[in-house]
């Protein structure tokens, strides 16, 4: 497998999943139906495997989430500019930046030596990773209320099932059980979620019953 092509693919799948997002957040000019969890989950787990192949190290998996968090943060930046108001979103902004600092403090100057940090970061990762690609399923029961996906975002769950299965892959080839198993859930996840979305169709809905 081509370690070059796979970093690729997964930059423009997810590129390609938050971008469609923002180009419909654009055009409604509100982000009443949307989440900014997605993006959220995504700076952390970004983050989380950076310090991880820190430690390990692995500067593929350094490289992708650089532009992974960049990515995320600059889509996070533009759900922030429609929302409306702004005060809740600010303390969910403000919990991420303080999970951020304090991970980063406890895995270098918390932790006894290098190994046992490494290995705190790739199971913070997991968790963080299964939780990024599970936040859609936050929806379940109004999906399940209305028998409609429009509230699930089609896009950015194509486009993480697909960077689950290339992790999966990436994993594998590296012999690296910390990337492996999240991406082995977050790929059965991701295909629950598209099963779903081939179940209930897509269909629109009145204002009435859109996200507040």
């Amino acid at each position: 497998m081509n370690q070059s092509t796979d970093r690729d693919t997964a930059c423009l799948q997810v590129c390609k999943g938050a971008i469609e997002i923002c180009h419909r957040i654009y055009k409604q000019q509100s982000t009443s139906d949307c989440t900014p969890m997605p993006f959220m989950m995504g700076m952390l787990c970004s983050f989380l495997w950076f310090q991880y192949a820190i430690l390990k190290p692995d500067m593929v998996v350094v490289t992708l989430n650089v532009i992974g968090f960049t990515l995320q943060t600059t889509f996070l930046f533009w759900f922030y500019l429609y929302t409306k108001p702004k005060g809740q979103l600010n303390v969910h902004i403000g919990a991420l930046l303080l999970l951020i600092v304090s991970f980063h403090t406890w895995l270098f100057y918390g932790v006894a030596d290098t190994d046992s940090a490494m290995r705190t970061a790739g199971y913070l990762a997991i968790v963080a990773s299964i939780a990024f690609f599970a936040s859609p399923l936050t929806l379940l029961a109004r999906v399940l209320q209305t028998r409609s996906s429009q509230y699930l975002p089609l896009p950015l769950i194509l486009s993480s099932f697909t960077v689950g299965v290339l992790w999966t892959l990436y994993g594998l080839l590296k012999q690296d059980t910390f990337i492996t198993i999240p991406n082995v859930l977050a790929s059965l996840i991701t295909a629950c979620q598209l099963i779903l979305i081939c179940i209930f169709p897509r269909k629109p809905l009145c204002d009435t019953q859109r996200l507040v």
